[in-house]
């Protein structure tokens, strides 16, 4: 039987993770929002996209601009999603890692990644795929039902990251998401909904308050993921734990 959380037990779990690493965690999101948008205005300015790909961050990905600069959008594309994958992968990383050890080693975060690098990749893609054709399909239909019936196979395939990052292949990954959040997903969809409010509660805030939500996020799937999933040594001592517990009871009577 599938193990069920709670949205109070994942945020409050999450919350003492947290409060012991906001700082660097929110450093971390930053950095990764700046390096994205330095690699894109980085290529934008070395190409010879029209001015208002610029003002106008979407209209940089316009079918127009891709037909008249396509080697520059395959370039442009390129950095983006190369960057993003590895700075993903140690976010993601990082996350867990504060999870599991309540403490933040840059080495061993940094060397941990590596080793994931491409089952993480095969995940990245396959998400960044079928994000692009939802992307272009909510275009032409316009239609924002479309979007809310996706929610939920998202939801049910948020956990794949982490999975990679244990060491589970990119197609297990995706089915150990998938049969993880059955009865979980609405817990998961509950706790997007309240670190997303928090985002925008921040947004009030000079906009600086927004990194620390983000990460909050992130480190709130990554605390649900590990109650889903506990480590090896964590099932075995719980095991331990409730073995003690019976032997007690069966002393007393």
């Amino acid at each position: 039987m599938q193990k069920k959380i709670s949205v109070s037990e994942v945020l409050n779990a999450a919350f003492l993770r947290f409060k012991e690493h906001w700082l660097i965690l929110s450093a971390l999101t930053l950095g990764v929002i700046v390096v994205i948008y330095a690699a894109f205005f980085a290529v934008i300015f070395s190409t010879d996209l029209p001015i208002d790909a610029i003002q106008n961050i979407e209209s940089a990905f316009s079918l127009d601009a891709m037909y008249s600069l396509p080697i520059a959008f395959i370039v442009l594309y390129g950095v983006i999603f190369v960057l993003s994958c590895l700075l993903s992968l140690f976010f993601y990383r990082a996350a867990l890692y504060v999870v599991d050890n309540n403490e933040f080693n840059l080495s061993e975060i940094f060397s941990s990644a590596l080793k994931s690098l491409w089952p993480f990749l095969g995940v990245f893609l396959c998400i960044s795929i079928v994000s692009s054709i939802v992307q272009f399909t909510l275009g032409m239909v316009g239609g924002s039902l479309v979007a809310v019936l996706l929610i939920y196979p998202y939801i049910r395939l948020s956990l794949a990251h982490f999975y990679v990052l244990d060491g589970v292949s990119v197609i297990d990954s995706f089915k150990q998401s998938w049969r993880t959040t059955e009865g979980n997903a609405l817990t998961l969809f509950l706790c997007a909904v309240v670190c997303c409010f928090i985002c925008v509660v921040a947004m009030f805030c000079c906009l600086l308050p927004v990194f620390p939500a983000a990460s909050f996020l992130l480190l709130a799937f990554a605390t649900a993921y590990r109650m889903l999933n506990p480590k090896q040594g964590e099932a075995e001592s719980t095991a331990l734990v409730l073995d003690e517990d019976i032997t007690d009871v069966d002393v007393i009577r």
